[in-house]
């Protein structure tokens, strides 16, 4: 059903929104899990050819708006860590049940030290030694939605 839906809607959208068109397929199906380890919904990514098209996410709880959210152009906030090298922007739909955002991040620097160690002898080149040291990193921001 997930994926007839999002078909579906997606279909309904050629036009309305520029990332989807005719060529617009679905790439895979993320199960998203509630705190009691039951599936709540499901992500659909979506592409065109090989490009990234967005992602429809598609409730399992048939009491409530079927499609929670949906973007023809941005990342599920779940791949939002593949671009921590870029600026990012965390996007919800206008009428989103959510009052905060969290963002977690963790994530490695890395330190790089040499040295030159010398053997004491004149006719013999010096070795430089090179060490890369992992860091870590933890970085936990909040946001507050006001409505």
């Amino acid at each position: 059903m997930t994926k007839a839906l999002t078909t579906f809607f997606v279909f309904r959208n050629f036009g309305v929104l520029d990332g989807w068109n005719e060529g617009t397929c679905i790439a895979e199906v993320v199960p998203l899990y509630g705190n009691d380890d039951a599936i709540k919904a499901y992500c659909v990514k979506l592409q065109n050819g090989s490009v990234q098209a967005g992602y429809v996410t598609v409730s399992t709880n048939l009491h409530e708006t079927l499609i929670q959210e949906y973007s023809d152009q941005a990342l599920p906030v779940f791949e939002v860590e593949k671009t921590l090298d870029k600026e990012f922007y965390v996007k919800l739909p206008l009428k989103t049940t959510a009052t905060k955002v969290i963002l977690e991040l963790e994530y490695n620097n890395y330190k790089t030290t040499k040295s030159l160690w010398q053997n004491g002898e004149n006719d013999i080149q010096p070795l430089l030694e090179v060490t890369r040291e992992k860091i870590p990193g933890n970085d936990k921001d909040e946001a507050e939605i006001s409505k």
